[in-house]
């Protein structure tokens, strides 16, 4: 007789199973400056990473920093390209693999 897992929904279609990707939080790093952080990924997972802000900035002169993935290090940095940039939006990168 086959095991395994799965779960439907309530139309009856399947929505998890033993073979579905799951995301699995890895870590978490506050961030306010530029930097990086070199991560282990499981081998054959997809990394992924998500910056959640302290709080919500409105109006003019706050920066968000880019967040990106390259390789096994996790990258991010506040652009300073517009000259009204008076504060960096400090906040937690998530990240993590499926």
């Amino acid at each position: 007789m086959p095991q395994g897992l799965q779960v439907f929904n309530g139309s009856g279609l399947e929505e998890l199973s033993l073979t579905t990707r799951i995301p699995k939080i890895l870590g978490t790093v506050y961030v306010n400056s530029n930097g990086s952080l070199a991560i282990t990924v499981p081998a054959g997972n997809t990394p992924f990473a998500m910056f959640v802000p302290d709080a919500i900035y409105q109006g003019i002169g706050y920066a968000y920093p880019s967040v990106k993935i390259v390789g096994s290090v996790i990258q991010w940095s506040y652009s300073n390209r517009d000259y009204a940039i008076t504060s960096y939006v400090p906040g937690t990168i998530t990240y993590g693999c499926y």
